[in-house]
Parts: structure tokens; C-alpha cells; sequence
């Protein structure tokens, strides 16, 4: 087969070379394509185009046939295709160990900075790990995150009986789960209890700063309200009794004397031992029994609503960062 030069290159598909040479090959497939080393012009050094550490550069290859092309696009598909992949999982990475230093490095409060705070997670997570592994799955996080908000509960009241849902629980386990082997060891175990309580201790202070700031004050006009209205229903029923009209109230309370009337026997035993229980209660005690009442209809129930929709917020801010 005879050599090519730099100007006179066999290439596939080529048709355009000598049909007498009787070096070709005769099973059908295109002859090998050298290029002349650039270092040496005898050739005597000769590497195959096909060969990816010696593939020539595009300039030659502005006047190939459609043999060439397909060759070339080929490659170029082939670098094109090995490339997105390598891309897209260090732009992925990348924007995983973002998320980590920033759910780390933001969420830490005074609370989980305690001495009390870790013991607690030290003894959860020994609690938890019951085959004594040294590290803990899923389920059994979830189930350390419960006990500790049981343990807290005792002490600081509703603003710990709220625990993280399973999704957000499982979204910081796989992110925290460094060596992606499903299962958190006991430092990163600590470090995933540490962001879920992050916003406990602020729920402690709202809890607080309303118990003994906003719920007096509230309860305070919700008494002097009430006690005006009752005031004003009490004139209002009055008038119509005194009038002797037949409105709903009038009718409703000759209703009551006649069921009075009618049951007298019981009520007179009753009316004195109620009389004489009402007299060993302080009467301090009854001037502050609605104010009392109101301040623990709020805590036990718009109180626990409040710091409900605290959480909502800010789990609706940590997913909008």
C-alpha cells in the first residue's frame, strides 16, 4: 500500500485513490489512514487517525467526503455525550455541599448549645441504638426526635410538643448522611437533632413572652367586655319582667320559676349545701376566677395555635433560602 503524504490522504470512504493498488485489503474494509509525524517527513513514524491520542485537527478535514463527516461527527457525539454526565454531578455535589454549609452553619440556637441539650441526645441515641451498632437508620432517627421532644415537653410545655414532619426529617438525614451508607453515626446523629431543634428555643421564648405579657392583658378586656355585655342583658331582661311584656326573655323566666316551683323540695336541701360550700371559698378566689379561666382557655388552646403557625412560617422560610 503506498504512503500518503500531508497533501494526498487516504480517508474513509475516499474514492478518489488509485483502483490498481494491489496492497488493499480485500475483505472489503477501508485501509488504515496513517498522517506523517510532523517531526519526521519520511514518515517514518506513522500513528492510525483512529487512534484518539493522534486524531488530526479539524482544519484537514474542511474538504472530507461524507465518510470523514460521519467519522468526525461521531467523535465529537461521543465527547459530547461522556461530558453532561461528570458535569452534572459536580454541579450537583457542589449545590449539595452548599445546602449542608448553610443549614449548618445558620441553624444553631443557645438551646442546642447546652450541656443539657447533648446529654439528652447522648441518651437518645443509646436508647435508640438497640443492637449497639454505633450508628442509626431512618426510622429510628425519627424515633430519637420523639423522645427527646417527650423529654423536653416536661419542662418547657408546648413549644416542644411539636416535632418536625417525616419528610423534612428525611430530607436532613440523607443530606447529613455524608458517605450516602443509610445509616448517621453518633456525631452526625448529634448534628441532625441540633438543626431540628434549631427553632425550639424560639418557640419557648414566643410561649413565654405571651404567657406573661399578651394573655394577661387580653384576658383582662376579654372580662371588663363580657362583664359590660351581661351588664346590658341583665337591664334589658329586667325592663321586659318589670313591664310585664310577653317578650322571649319574659317567657323564658316564667318558665324558669314554675320548673322552681316544681322542684323546690330537691333545690332547698341543695341551695344550702351549695351556700354553705360558696361561703368556705375566699371570695378573692371568685373575683379572680374569670381571669383565671381566660388565661387558660388561651394557653391550652389559641396558645398552641400560635405556635403552630410559627412553625409554618419558618418552615416556609427555610425552603425559600
Amino acid at each position: 500500500m503506498r504512503r500518503p503524504n500531508a497533501t494526498n490522504r487516504i480517508l474513509p470512504g475516499d474514492e478518489g485513490g488509485d483502483d490498481s493498488d494491489d496492497d488493499d485489503d480485500d475483505d472489503g474494509r477501508p485501509p488504515t489512514v496513517y498522517e506523517e509525524d510532523e517531526a519526521d517527513s519520511f514518515g517514518e513514524r506513522r500513528l492510525p487517525i483512529d487512534d484518539p491520542a493522534s486524531r488530526p485537527p479539524i482544519e484537514p478535514f474542511l474538504g472530507m467526503n461524507d465518510a470523514g463527516r460521519r467519522q468526525r461527527q461521531r467523535w465529537a457525539e461521543e465527547a459530547k455525550s461522556s461530558e453532561p454526565d461528570d458535569v452534572a454531578a459536580s454541579s450537583a455535589s457542589s449545590a449539595e455541599r452548599e445546602k449542608l454549609k448553610r443549614v449548618l452553619g445558620g441553624r444553631r440556637s443557645w438551646l442546642t448549645r447546652t450541656r443539657y441539650f447533648q446529654r439528652a441526645i447522648d441518651a437518645s441515641f443509646d436508647k435508640i441504638d438497640v443492637d449497639g451498632s454505633g450508628d442509626v437508620t431512618l426510622d429510628e432517627l425519627y424515633a430519637g426526635l420523639l423522645l427527646i421532644h417527650l423529654q423536653m415537653a416536661a419542662y418547657v410545655g408546648a413549644s416542644a410538643c411539636k416535632p418536625a414532619s417525616k419528610s423534612y426529617v428525611a430530607e436532613i438525614f440523607h443530606l447529613l448522611d455524608k458517605d450516602h451508607s443509610g445509616v448517621l453515626t453518633r456525631e452526625e446523629f448529634s448534628s441532625v437533632m441540633k438543626i431540628l431543634y434549631s427553632q425550639v428555643f424560639t418557640r419557648i421564648v414566643i410561649q413565654w413572652s405571651l404567657t406573661l405579657m399578651v394573655v394577661p392583658v387580653v384576658s383582662q378586656f376579654i372580662i371588663e367586655y363580657a362583664t359590660a355585655l351581661l351588664s346590658w342583658m341583665a337591664r334589658e331582661f329586667s325592663k321586659d319582667v318589670d313591664d310585664d311584656s310577653y317578650s322571649m326573655q319574659s317567657l323564658l323566666w316564667r318558665a324558669w320559676r314554675l320548673f322552681l316551683s316544681c322542684v323546690s323540695r330537691w333545690t332547698d336541701g341543695m341551695e344550702g349545701a351549695i351556700a354553705t360550700a360558696t361561703d368556705m371559698i375566699p371570695s378573692s378566689v371568685w373575683r379572680g376566677m374569670p381571669l383565671t379561666m381566660a388565661t387558660a382557655a388561651q394557653t391550652s388552646i389559641a396558645l398552641p395555635y400560635i405556635l403552630g403557625r410559627v412553625e409554618d412560617f419558618f418552615m416556609w422560610a427555610a425552603h425559600r433560602k
